[in-house]
């Protein structure tokens, strides 16, 4: 199978994934309006995949970027934006609390 059909086939798998994600939003909500799609993940990084969920949604999409609120010292960390994708939920678990659940 060429290249653009492997991944052309693994991104229509991946939207109807999150099509179900949709689905239970839309029933569990007190709307079913999306004003806009956040992407992250290691997907949200393959080309096209942005157009794609933007058209399939018919809402704006962005890349949710964790450390946008964080203190991020760039000489001793590096540049944050190129792991950025994959590191929402690193994030989210190193800014809890003990007391959290």
């Amino acid at each position: 199978m060429p290249e653009a059909s492997v991944k052309a086939s693994s991104l229509i798998s991946v939207a109807s994934t999150r099509r179900s994600g949709r689905d239970f939003f839309k029933a569990s909500a007190s709307t079913d309006q999306i004003d806009r799609i956040m992407l992250s993940g290691g997907a949200s990084r393959v080309d096209g995949f942005h157009q794609m969920v933007q058209e399939r949604f018919n809402a704006p999409v962005e890349e949710f970027d964790p450390f946008r609120a964080v203190t991020w010292d760039e000489k001793k960390l590096g540049d944050a934006s190129t792991m950025a994708a994959t590191a929402a939920v690193a994030v989210g678990l190193a800014l809890r609390k003990a007391s959290d659940r």
